[in-house]
């Protein structure tokens, strides 16, 4: 079976005041909100299908800590872009965990120089990545 998830650090889904779901896809929206709503159901989710909504959503709504699902391929745009926008308006306290179906391995190491970004997610979303995202840490990789 092929490795589904990649990480550089643990997320702390139970302390962060907000996840961000960043996907051009709908369907994927609710099939992701249900599953960390299942999980965490009082915790506040919000979903962008756009990157200019998702970095105006970050550079202006006051929230201390955040866990962004971001896809890579949205159209025109790539989660590379909205990785670098992070940079470029100085956004803090914000975890990224790619979510995509790109299995390039390039594109995990291009992901991963970006320092607000956690983890590196094939897609679907899972009950268990979430789990492993928060305790198993079992794939972690190596500089």
């Amino acid at each position: 079976m092929d490795q589904q998830a990649y990480y550089k650090q643990s997320f702390d889904f139970a302390n962060c005041d907000e996840i961000c779901l960043v996907d051009d896809d709908d369907v994927s929206h609710l099939d992701n909100r249900l599953i960390i709503h299942k999980l965490y159901p009082l915790k506040k989710v919000v979903t962008f299908t756009g990157l200019i909504p998702a970095l105006h959503h970050l550079r202006f709504e006051p929230i201390v800590n955040r866990i962004v699902f971001l896809d890579l391929n949205m159209g025109e745009d790539t989660g590379f872009d909205f990785l670098s926008s992070l940079i470029k308006y100085n956004i803090h306290n914000t975890k990224v965990a790619i979510l995509t179906h790109s299995r390039f391995m390039l594109n995990k190491r291009v992901a991963f120089q970006f320092e607000p970004v956690g983890a590196y997610l094939i897609k679907p979303l899972s009950e268990l990545i979430i789990t492993e995202m928060i305790t198993e840490r079992q794939h972690f990789i190596k500089d």
